[in-house]
């Protein structure tokens, strides 16, 4: 896909959305509920309807299946192998390598903070795509310049904000 434009990014955002709410609304219906220990962390996080959250395990976070979509979360660094958990509003995918770590868990009831009901896809989510396309043109015309200034052929590159687990 190459760079995502402001353009592009305003067209995918809809079938973000509703691929989100696709994924909240499996993970809701298969998912199961927050045990007593992860109640207790989301309310002291500030999550005021923590029983709704249900969590999913999953051998990787799955990728949309839209080919432009698809792209566009690889191309960000959004979704990959590396990617260790997914919040869509009450739905929680979580790797199933971190399936029992309590601090990574409470850390994903915080983005549940971040949806509001009139919104599919929340302003935080929605922000950070926004700035890893920013990142990606800023990234992308550096490295135009450097190769222009080298001599050398452009090939971009895609840096993920996910780290590998140890």
């Amino acid at each position: 896909m190459g760079i995502i434009t402001p353009q592009q990014f305003e067209m995918l955002l809809p079938l973000a959305c509703a691929w989100a709410a696709e994924q909240e609304r499996t993970i809701l219906q298969t998912g199961v509920g927050l045990q007593d220990s992860q109640l207790a962390d989301a309310r002291r996080v500030g999550v005021a309807r923590p029983d709704r959250i249900r969590l999913f395990r999953v051998v990787q976070i799955p990728s949309p299946t839209h080919p432009d979509l698809a792209a566009a979360a690889s191309a960000t660094g959004l979704i990959s192998s590396l990617t260790t958990g997914l919040t869509v509003q009450y739905g929680i995918f979580i790797r199933a390598d971190c399936w029992r770590e309590r601090p990574f868990i409470a850390n994903e009831t915080l983005y549940q903070l971040s949806y509001t009901p009139s919104k599919c896809c929340s302003p935080s989510l929605t922000d950070q795509l926004r700035t890893k396309t920013i990142e990606l043109d800023l990234d992308s015309a550096s490295e135009k310049t450097r190769s222009a200034r080298e001599g050398t052929r452009f090939t971009p590159s895609y840096r993920s904000s996910n780290q590998a687990r140890p």
